[in-house]
């Protein structure tokens, strides 16, 4: 796991779950609704991440964000943080350092 910082370029919102599309260092990565953060963010919010990279790519849908990003996608994984016996993915807007629910690496 490490720290990366990217933008927020499109979310799908199904439910109470939501999937992003984060573009980190010129590259569209995915995010699961599986690691779904303690907040909900907006595209265009830069954020951080606490993650890695998962081995397969991500096959992204038009219909779920759009012709634009439809296709395969790197698919970032989370650390997780419990909080009140849920499970959340570290992600926190990147200025918002004091972020109660996201852990800085050491």
């Amino acid at each position: 796991m490490h720290e990366m910082t990217g933008t927020i370029v499109a979310k799908d919102v199904g439910g109470k779950s939501i999937d992003y599309l984060i573009e980190i260092n010129g590259t569209i990565c995915y995010l699961s609704s599986s690691d779904q953060p303690y907040e909900e963010f907006n595209v265009g919010d830069n954020v951080t991440l606490n993650g890695t990279f998962n081995d397969k790519d991500a096959n992204v849908l038009a219909s779920d964000f759009g012709e634009e990003y439809e296709g395969r996608h790197r698919e970032i994984v989370l650390n997780h943080i419990v909080v009140d016996q849920h499970t959340y993915g570290q992600m926190r807007l990147t200025s918002d350092v004091d972020n109660q629910y996201y852990k800085q690496l050491q």
